[in-house]
């Protein structure tokens, strides 16, 4: 019994990288493109551009809930997340941008 806990706890240990960096970014992808369809907000460029990430503007200048971004420092992909926008609830206005926050790490 002790064994198998010891196994079981390796395994999931071992599960918490990827084997390369490409299928950190594709398991970073398909974890972004899942809320990418429910919660688009339009972005209209302002003196206060700084907020938002370019990752998380796509060609139509739309900003989407997630993105990915790599840390080659660490060897990881890093997944943001923006709830304001995710509950629809985010506005061009200063106090109403809600914030990027890090949610999850695809480790390589």
């Amino acid at each position: 019994m002790k064994r198998l806990s010891v196994v079981l706890l390796l395994l999931g240990l071992a599960g918490c990288y990827y084997p390369s960096k490409l299928e950190a970014r594709r398991a970073c992808t398909r974890w972004e493109n899942q809320e990418k369809e429910l919660s688009q907000v339009k972005y209209i460029k302002t003196e206060t551009a700084d907020w938002v990430h370019l990752p998380a503007v796509n060609e139509n200048n739309t900003i989407t809930a997630r993105y990915c971004e790599d840390d080659n420092n660490t060897k990881k992909f890093v997944g943001y997340e923006n709830y304001a926008i995710q509950n629809e609830t985010w506005e061009n206005k200063e106090d109403k941008k809600g914030e990027w926050k890090a949610i999850k790490n695809f480790r390589y």
